[in-house]
């Protein structure tokens, strides 16, 4: 069994007072100049792929018990050759006759590991169509690393199989996935009953760029699964803008009381200001946000009469 792991960025409180104090001595009161920076890039580069970090408490999850058979290279789909498509309509001539003798499945699992094109999703299809689900689990593995979103229809059908591991490396096999195609993958899959799914979710969704990564963001910090707002909210922190900001504020009036805590510790590290309320803190952003770039990195502009 493999886990992704959850550990705290702010839960080791002693490095956060050191820095406090030295804002203090260094005369800063409660503004940010551009060496928190520095301090924003480094944690950010401590949050590995595999295991976003969530303040408050270390969190686990198992991944799948196929997930060990990924490798995550693949790429794009190679252009179809004659020989492919000779390949394809005789093993799916074969799958056609199979009657679930799992021995036909494996035989053509074998010889689909060698395609290269996009001929392979009909016959991965077919293979999901077997009663077993270690056949079904490798049909999905048959696309294992591709990063185009054509094996997306695939993967919607590995979501609503009947085995929970065939779902949960269902959606690992999204993670290489860059396409807009995702969004509404990603939406199901943290509304999903199972963590492992609802977290590797998150984790295709913030694997995307620009503004499809913000969406999951925000989406997970409003989730009603504590799991994933914690994680959206730790990871939100190292790309927080004035963007995603209104996401964080928001999560001062969540119905988790952990969620709202560490949205208050958000906007504490980053304007030295204690937020008692959503309104309290969309009141003190409306009246300073022009003294902060779209980092939030303190620029020193005075807001005229304050």
């Amino acid at each position: 069994m493999f886990n992704i792991v959850f550990g705290s960025i702010r839960g080791a409180k002693t490095p956060i007072l050191i820095f406090l104090a030295g804002l203090f001595i260094a005369g800063c009161g409660k503004q940010r100049d551009g060496s928190d920076r520095v301090e924003r890039e480094a944690k950010a580069d401590s949050l590995v792929p595999d295991a976003p970090k969530v303040a408050g408490s270390l969190v686990t999850y198992p991944r799948s018990r196929y997930s060990a058979g990924l490798s995550g290279t693949g790429g794009e789909f190679l252009p179809v050759s004659a020989e492919e498509a000779e390949l394809s309509s005789r093993l799916l001539s074969r799958l056609a006759m199979a009657n679930g003798q799992k021995s036909i499945f494996e035989e053509v699992l074998a010889e689909a590991r060698t395609m290269e094109s996009r001929l392979i999703l009909e016959v991965a299809e077919k293979v999901l169509e077997s009663t077993d689900p270690d056949i079904r689990a490798q049909a999905l593995m048959l696309v294992d690393g591709v990063t185009t979103g054509e094996i997306l229809p695939l993967i919607e059908k590995g979501m609503k199989d009947a085995n929970l591991d065939v779902r949960q490396l269902a959606i690992e096999t999204a993670l290489p996935v860059k396409s807009p195609g995702v969004e509404k993958l990603v939406e199901e899959g943290m509304l999903d009953s199972d963590m492992t799914i609802r977290q590797t979710a998150l984790q295709v969704g913030i694997n995307q760029k620009g503004e499809l990564a913000e969406r999951a963001l925000v989406a997970g910090i409003a989730s009603q699964h504590e799991d994933v707002g914690m994680s959206a909210l730790a990871l939100a922190e190292n790309e927080l803008s004035k963007r995603l900001l209104p996401a964080v504020m928001g999560a001062l009036e969540h119905s988790s009381n952990e969620i709202r805590e560490s949205a208050r510790e958000t906007l504490y590290f980053f304007f030295h200001e204690s937020f008692a309320s959503r309104q309290a803190a969309e009141r003190w952003w409306t009246q300073n946000q022009s003294q902060y770039d779209n980092d939030l990195v303190f620029t020193g502009e005075i807001v005229p009469g304050k």
